[in-house]
C-alpha cells in the first residue's frame, strides 16, 4: 500500500467526524429553538399562537407566489428569446413574401416597358419611312410643277408668236386690199367723166358693161379677180384655220 492510500484512509475518518459534528450542531440548535419556543409559550401564551399563524401564512404565501411566478429567471429568458426568435422568423417570412410579390410586379413592369419600347421603335421607324415617302412625293410634285410651268410658258409663247404673225399678215392683207380697192375706184372714175351725155355716153356705158364690169361677171374684175388657188397671195387669209374668209 502506498503513501497516498494511507493519507486517503486517514482523511476519511476526519471527514466522517466533521459530518457527525455538523449533525450534532444542528440537533443542538434545534433543541435550543424548541426550548426557546417553550419558554416563550410559557411566558406569553397569547402571543405565541399568532406568531405561529403568521409564520405559517408567510410560508404558504411564499409557496403561492412561487407557484404564480412560474419558472425561474433563466426559463423566462429562454421563453423570451424563443418568442423573439419566432417574431423575427415571422417578420422575415412576411418580408420574403413582400419581396416576392414586389419582384413579380417589377418583372411585369419590365415586360411592359420592353413592349412599349419595341412599339415606340416600330412607330418611329414607320414615321421615318412615311416622312421619306412624303418628301420624295413632294419633291416629285415640285419637279412636275416646274416642268409643267415651263412647258405651258413655252407653249403660250409659241402660240402668241403664231397669233402675232397671223395678225401681222391680216393687217398686211387688209392694207393690200384697201390699196387695190382705191386703185379700182381711180380707174373707173375717168371713163365715166369723159363719156358725158347723149348717145355717146350710152355707148360708153355699154362698152364698159361688156368689157369692164360685164367681164367681171364672167371671169372676175380684170386684174383684181380672185382665184381658188391656195398658193395665190390674195388667198393667204382665205384658207387659214382661224381667219377663214369665205
Amino acid at each position: 500500500m502506498t503513501s497516498h492510500e494511507h493519507q486517503a484512509q486517514e482523511t476519511k475518518p476526519e471527514i466522517q467526524t466533521d459530518e457527525h459534528q455538523t449533525e450534532g450542531n444542528e440537533h443542538h440548535a434545534l433543541d435550543e429553538f424548541v426550548q426557546g419556543s417553550n419558554q416563550n409559550s410559557e411566558a406569553c401564551p397569547d402571543d405565541f399562537v399568532p406568531s405561529l399563524h403568521n409564520q405559517f401564512n408567510s410560508i404558504t404565501s411564499d409557496q403561492h407566489d412561487s407557484d404564480h411566478q412560474g419558472p425561474g429567471p433563466s426559463n423566462l429568458q429562454l421563453i423570451a428569446s424563443a418568442s423573439a426568435d419566432t417574431s423575427t422568423l415571422k417578420l422575415l417570412d412576411t418580408a420574403a413574401q413582400s419581396l416576392t410579390a414586389l419582384s413579380t410586379c417589377v418583372s411585369s413592369l419590365d415586360q411592359a416597358y420592353a413592349c412599349i419600347r419595341d412599339e415606340t421603335n416600330i412607330t418611329r421607324h414607320h414615321t421615318i419611312l412615311i416622312h421619306d415617302q412624303l418628301k420624295n412625293s413632294v419633291d416629285g410634285l415640285d419637279i412636275k410643277i416646274v416642268v409643267l410651268e415651263r412647258t405651258l410658258t413655252q407653249r403660250m409663247a409659241d402660240e402668241l408668236a403664231v397669233v402675232k404673225s397671223q395678225l401681222a399678215a391680216l393687217v398686211e392683207g387688209l392694207r393690200e386690199f384697201g390699196a387695190a380697192k382705191k386703185g379700182e375706184c381711180g380707174q373707173s372714175r375717168p371713163g365715166e367723166g369723159s363719156s358725158g351725155g347723149g348717145p355717146s355716153n350710152v355707148q360708153g356705158r355699154g362698152l364698159s358693161l361688156r368689157g369692164g364690169r360685164g367681164s367681171s361677171s364672167e371671169g372676175g374684175r380684170g386684174p383684181n379677180q380672185r382665184s381658188g388657188d391656195p398658193a395665190d397671195p390674195n388667198n393667204i387669209f382665205r384658207y387659214t384655220p382661224w381667219f377663214y374668209m369665205g
